[in-house]
């Protein structure tokens, strides 16, 4: 499951964009990657274990601008099933620089 929303504004809550999972080892492959409006790539991971590992809503180490951006995330489970979503993410800062 993938968020539709998340808010990289300090506070310690939801300050991440990653994958929502029932147990962290749910997944044997994992890899998600995050596009601007423009279709450029500005992050990739592959670790889903922990809310930490995901997008913190920065491109080489600069906050990006609130609005929507694009994910594709490819993944297998243990019984090698394949697993793609692709959706749009919408960052909210709050107002906090």
């Amino acid at each position: 499951i993938m968020p539709n929303v998340f808010t990289p504004n300090g506070d310690f809550r939801n300050d991440y964009f990653n994958a929502v999972q029932p147990t962290p080892d749910s997944l044997a492959t994992f890899e998600g990657v995050i596009f601007n409006r423009y279709g450029a790539e500005i992050y990739r991971w592959q670790d889903w274990r922990t809310p930490e590992s995901g997008w913190d809503g920065t491109f080489n180490g600069a906050k990006v601008a609130d609005g929507v951006y694009f994910y594709v995330v490819r993944a297998n489970d243990y019984a090698g099933q394949s697993i793609e979503l692709q959706g749009v993410v919408h960052l909210s800062s709050g107002g906090v620089d």
